[in-house]
């Protein structure tokens, strides 16, 4: 027999008044798996994660933990916790005294409260900071004394509502590390809400974009960045150069597609939607295409462009450019493939490996 995913949404719809926040939103997570919900503000990610934690009831459709109908279950009766930005610990108890109030407020013994405690601490390694108060910590170490709290329930699904919002950039990026590390090794789902995409990219099984209120695109990393369900999702994840085309036909598993300029080039991976004759979207990553002061196509694809902006972001540079009909294009380069000095304003080529493209109907 099967065993249920650890939490399911069925057509889930929520409004508020004559607003729809969330419109027929349907996935599974499964067990042990780092879900993410990922979006811009008002996408209607956080409104979803406030439904699975029981503080906003659906509209319509089911939420299921475990196979188990929890739609109108409130917070207390699910096996579920929620983890805040804000940590929300208890300034006048200590790191053991906060991550041991869930199972006391169970009324499990003390024996079993201090095993979930040393296990939770042991987890996040703040095995030393047990009697320390929140004061006497730093942001980080703050942040993961809310997830030992969450842990020491030992619920089904944790639930992560841009947990990393108020950290600084360096500390952030270790606790993304951190956070996969602790998921794997607990083997609890988490279901993470972020508008961040490299945070979501770094650390999720899967990601489910969301745009005004539904799911435009239900993948892994690799999938949503290099193959994306729509424009949308293309230019909301990472940086893209998004090319205006006119699809011609179709050539075997690959598509001809005329660029902006009269030039052609071919397109290994398409959308299924994808219609010959029809305009087109060519995605390009900046790190796949190549910028040189002069040349030609060389078997590559490409076009002559104009160099407007240069950027020095330590390892490498990355330049803004122009191609005809004012298509516009990101491009990185590696230090060692740096453009001669003064070169904006210039005319340059850009080419890139047919592999590395992507098409989407306009």
């Amino acid at each position: 027999m099967n065993e249920p995913a650890a939490l399911e949404l069925r057509d889930v719809v929520k409004r508020f008044g004559e607003v729809t926040a969330v419109d027929h939103v349907s996935f599974t997570v499964g067990a042990s798996e780092f879900f993410s919900l990922l979006g811009p503000s008002g996408c209607g990610k956080t409104t979803t994660l406030r439904m699975l934690a029981g503080f906003e009831i659906p509209t319509e459709g089911q939420v299921l933990i475990q196979g188990n109908d929890a739609s109108r279950l409130p917070p207390y009766r699910r096996d579920t916790n929620l983890v805040f930005q804000s940590y929300a610990l208890f300034p006048h108890m200590t790191v053991a005294q906060n991550v041991a109030f869930g199972p006391e407020r169970k009324k499990l013994s003390k024996d079993e409260v201090r095993t979930r405690v040393g296990e939770a601490l042991d987890a996040v390694r703040l095995q030393g900071y047990a009697d320390r108060t929140p004061r006497e910590l730093s942001g980080g170490q703050q942040q993961r004394v809310a997830l030992a709290r969450a842990l020491a329930n030992r619920p089904a699904v944790l639930l992560l509502d841009e947990p990393l919002g108020a950290l600084d950039l360096k500390l952030r990026e270790e606790m993304q590390f951190e956070l996969k590390r602790i998921q794997r090794e607990v083997g609890i789902s988490f279901v993470y809400v972020t508008h961040d995409q490299g945070e979501a990219i770094t650390m999720s099984d899967r990601i489910a974009v969301m745009h005004d209120g539904r799911i435009e695109h239900l993948g892994t990393p690799e999938e949503i960045y290099l193959r994306p369900a729509s424009v949308f999702v293309a230019g909301f994840i990472g940086q893209a150069s998004l090319i205006p085309v006119t699809v011609e036909a179709r050539e075997g598993d690959a598509w001809a597609v005329m660029l902006p300029g009269k030039g052609r080039a071919t397109v290994a991976g398409a959308s299924p939607d994808t219609v010959p004759g029809a305009p087109g979207v060519l995605v390009l990553r900046p790190e796949h295409l190549q910028l040189s002061a002069e040349g030609g196509p060389n078997g590559r694809a490409g076009m002559a462009v104009r160099v407007l902006e240069e950027t020095f972001q330590g390892s490498v540079v990355r330049y803004l450019v122009e191609g005809p009909d004012a298509a516009k294009l990101s491009v990185v380069t590696p230090l060692d493939r740096r453009l001669p000095e003064g070169s904006s304003q210039r005319q340059a080529w850009v080419s890139w490996d047919e592999r590395w493209s992507y098409l989407l109907p306009a």
